[in-house]
């Protein structure tokens, strides 16, 4: 398997979730980089993410947009874009191999939403 597609954690949120807050503990910072990669600094090695959203819906799986935002005191959360409110939403969080440059540390901003499933 190669490792830019490998699946670190999946989560499967209620069908109402827009928003979810990701909390990692012992991080030293995290931050997006220039294509809403997600950079979470703790220890020598950074952990890169991009998230991937979808729904089941008749049988048949429906990619659902969903990208990162830092919240101004330095969380993160993930957004999900429009999707359908009877049924839940999957979320995998995969680790993105990237050769690591400064961090954006806006706070508060986001990057576009992603389609990709």
């Amino acid at each position: 398997m190669n490792a830019q597609l490998a699946t670190r954690y999946q989560l499967v949120v209620p069908p109402t979730a827009t928003r979810i807050r990701l909390d990692f503990v012992g991080a030293a910072g995290v931050g997006l980089d220039a294509e809403g990669v997600l950079i979470v600094r703790k220890g020598q090695e950074p952990w890169c993410a991009q998230a991937r959203a979808h729904q089941v819906l008749g049988g048949v799986d429906q990619c659902i947009a969903v990208r990162f935002a830092l919240e101004p005191e330095g969380g993160v959360e993930l957004i999900v874009g429009s999707h359908n409110r009877r049924h839940p939403v999957f979320i995998e969080l995969i680790d993105a191999d990237r050769r690591l440059g400064p961090a954006t540390k806006d706070h508060g901003r986001s990057t576009s939403l992603s389609t990709a499933c």
